[in-house]
């Protein structure tokens, strides 16, 4: 489920960026010849999953009121709630909500960071972290491309998800 939840969650940054072009003629430095494209990278040795996309990227404010929303709850509670609902056979219901996408990596990932930069040509890259503990942190962060990259820190429980085979 967080594999397809975060490669869908790229795809409608592609599709957000694409919308620019054709609505506001972005210049090659908004992203205006960018290619759009998705990469899923695994690590075995250091149990990683990377999740990475060339879309809009997400500003400060959009990381806050994005991310930071389910994480000041904590995720945990919010697992809690989404293995409740797929016990009960009704993932329909929770599918599509604001934040599962990212969230159900914390079904799999005992950290995940965060880097992006906003389709703007003055933006600033941005590392988000967490352990999905209720707290977060973000810094301004250099060489971030533009577009959005996860990086899932696996548990030990999950660390099939860092084999390209497996993924693949």
């Amino acid at each position: 489920v967080f594999i397809r939840e975060l490669i869908s969650n790229a795809s409608d940054a592609l599709e957000k960026l694409r919308y620019l072009r054709l609505s506001k003629n972005l210049s090659p430095e908004e992203g205006g010849d960018r290619e759009l494209e998705i990469h899923i990278v695994t690590d075995k040795q250091n149990r990683t999953l990377t999740i990475q996309d060339t879309g809009i990227g997400m500003t400060q404010e959009e990381l806050i009121s994005n991310l930071g929303t389910i994480a000041r709850s904590g995720s945990k509670a919010f697992l809690e709630q989404l293995k409740e609902k797929q016990a009960a056979q009704d993932s329909a219901n929770i599918i599509g909500q604001f934040g599962v996408g990212f969230y159900s990596a914390f079904m799999v990932a005992d950290k995940v960071d965060v880097f992006t930069k906003s389709y703007d040509k003055d933006a600033q890259g941005l590392h988000w972290s967490s352990s999905g503990a209720g707290t977060y942190e973000i810094c301004n962060a250099e060489g971030v491309q533009p577009g959005t990259k996860i990086v899932m820190h696996l548990k030990a429980d999950s660390r099939e998800f860092s084999d390209e085979a497996i993924i693949n």
